[in-house]
């Protein structure tokens, strides 16, 4: 397609060193155990990244589900602690409904955003949603909520294809394009 052609010819674009990702790999799996591992592990990975000064952590794991008392509390005091998490939420086109973080997770966060992805009818994914528009409440992307926080940024001014990132104080607002169904082009 066109836009396949587009992506070839484009260079490719530097990733920010500021930008770190800690991945759990089957090595990760192999040597601490089975899938999933304690909550304390997610806490103590929490208040590390804090205590490293990492100015934002994501944890792309749903919890939507309680597990012990004692490691949701450690969680829970470690989002406190790092006052910097983001969750995601995972939303359900056919029936509106958004799976959220328990809420003792979710009120610790300093956001919460989808993840939903969906792949082009040939299997590629090319498009991220930004919005989802559920009864009482639009929902952006995680991604978007994070680059908005950082960047001192509220998100607003939504249309069917652009969403305003004002300044919080002064500065000029950035408008990001969408394309006609509200997807931001990757």
């Amino acid at each position: 397609s066109g836009l396949d052609l587009a992506f070839r010819l484009r260079q490719s674009i530097p990733v920010d060193p500021r930008i770190n990702i800690i991945e759990i790999s089957d090595s990760d799996i192999e040597a601490l155990g089975r899938w999933p591992w304690k909550r304390s592990w997610h806490a103590a990975m929490a208040r590390a990244l804090k205590d490293f000064g990492a100015k934002s952590i994501y944890f792309d794991i749903l919890f939507t589900e309680p597990s012990s008392e004692e490691d949701d509390r450690a969680v829970e005091e470690a989002f406190q602690y790092a006052g910097n998490i983001y969750l995601p939420l995972a939303f359900d086109p056919g029936s509106n409904r958004v799976a959220l973080p328990i809420p003792r997770f979710a009120s610790n966060a300093q956001g919460l955003g989808i993840i939903n992805i969906f792949p082009d009818a040939d299997g590629i994914f090319r498009r991220i949603p930004m919005t989802f528009p559920t009864p009482g409440k639009t929902w952006f992307d995680v991604a978007l909520q994070i680059a908005a926080d950082d960047s001192n940024m509220e998100i607003a001014g939504v249309s069917r294809q652009t969403i305003a990132l004002v300044p919080r104080g002064k500065g000029t607002p950035v408008l990001v394009p969408l394309d006609e169904k509200s997807n931001f082009l990757i």
